[in-house]
């Protein structure tokens, strides 16, 4: 309507409203297109002029212009329009350009620099892992041995004397590893294997021991470098564990809202470590949903943050609508709650896992007082669980 009529007052007229709401409008759709990376070229027409005549006799010129015309498809892409926040432009009366400004978000720039960085100089140096021999004797073709984990918080600082029960990088590098070593001897071996990781292995994503999009100060022990490091060791560890004792073990990682970033560059690494053991796959996916199938089994990841329990299983098939029709045997593994739950809907089961660490301070002000433990599910390919293993914290002294 802008376009067809040439102005604000003409439309406020048309439309039966003020002028300001018109323009209002049309200033948000400009700032919508411009964030969506689209600055419309051209067609303007000038209300008032200015003059600037300068000591030496130089003379500039600049326009008061109002929009005349908007084609969609007559635009220029802006440079990273996540950081580049607005573009102003002074010109003479001819049209040339005389100077620009450009306001940009110097933060988001520099955290964008700086996590390409990190994921390009990490993965391009990892090692290549050497081969894992295979195990020896028998393989249960049918079956698949599963060991999600739930939300591990590697990093969170708990205080006894505070929260009832201490945890640091030592407990939680020992319990989860004591934990999956039992699972693993606990289960049949299997042929093949899978590793859901449900999201917030890491209690926090950077150098500030605050939530990602919320910034909410969390209880963090020791330095985040020293956090990651030691957590990729436990990862390595329970991987190749899993490949001790099963034909081929697939790995999936869920990014969480504790470790979005870090669950980035966790895949990159892991992908590029063992690249060259074909026994061992990693989903390499960013997506926030990730997916496996063996025979009838469909198993579906994510965190469980975004979408409730009820509507899980709707968005799975709609993602994988062929992965649905082929299998009978369908769950979710969902983190985030820090709680066990099974829910059986048409269609399939959504399972809210666990977790091995006790509750931080916050938690336990709140309440929070869930059984803590770690899952290993046992099934047959041809489409139901066959078994089920739990490990217990209290099966050993955390020290």
């Amino acid at each position: 309507m802008y376009v067809e009529l040439g102005s604000l007052v003409a439309v406020a007229e048309r439309m039966g409203c003020s002028q300001q709401n018109v323009g209002q409008n049309l200033r948000c759709m400009l700032r919508r297109a411009a964030a969506a990376g689209y600055v419309p070229e051209a067609t303007f027409e000038t209300y008032a002029k200015s003059l600037y005549t300068s000591s030496s006799g130089n003379e500039a010129m600049w326009d008061k212009r109002r929009l005349k015309a908007t084609d969609p498809d007559d635009a220029e892409q802006m440079p990273q329009p996540k950081i580049l926040t607005s573009l102003s432009t002074m010109q003479r009366g001819n049209g040339e350009v005389i100077v620009q400004w450009k306001r940009e978000d110097i933060e988001k720039q520099a955290q964008l620099a700086l996590f390409e960085q990190h994921v390009q100089a990490l993965t391009e140096r990892v090692p290549v892992r050497e081969m894992i021999d295979p195990p020896l004797g028998i393989s249960y073709t049918d079956l698949l041995a599963c060991y999600p984990i739930g939300d591990q918080h590697h990093g969170m600082a708990a205080w006894a004397n505070e929260a009832g029960k201490d945890w640091d990088l030592k407990i939680s590098e020992r319990m989860i590893k004591t934990a999956s070593q039992h699972l693993i001897d606990q289960c049949p071996p299997c042929e093949h294997a899978v590793i859901p990781f449900a999201g917030d292995f890491f209690h926090y994503d950077s150098y500030k021991p605050v939530t990602p999009s919320h910034a909410h100060l969390l209880d963090a022990d020791s330095r985040f470098p020293k956090m990651i490091k030691t957590g990729w060791s436990i990862v390595e560890n329970i991987i190749e564990a899993a490949a001790r004792k099963h034909q081929n073990v697939h790995v999936m990682w869920a990014g969480g809202n504790h470790d979005e970033a870090s669950a980035a560059t966790t895949r990159a690494f892991l992908a590029r470590l063992y690249r060259d053991n074909p026994r061992i796959t990693v989903d390499e996916s960013d997506a926030f949903w990730h997916y496996y199938q063996l025979g009838k089994v469909m198993i579906g990841l994510n965190h469980g943050d975004r979408v409730k329990p009820a509507r899980q299983l709707s968005v799975v098939a709609a993602e994988r609508p062929v992965m649905w029709g082929e299998t009978t045997y369908r769950i979710v593994y969902l983190g985030h709650r820090h709680h066990e739950e099974r829910i059986e809907y048409n269609g399939g089961i959504v399972e809210t896992l666990a977790v091995l660490p006790p509750p931080d301070a916050y938690a336990h002000r709140g309440g929070y007082r869930s059984a803590q433990k770690q899952l290993a599910v046992v099934f047959n390919k041809n489409g139901w669980e066959q078994s089920r293993h739990y490990f217990y914290p209290d099966m050993v002294e955390a020290k």
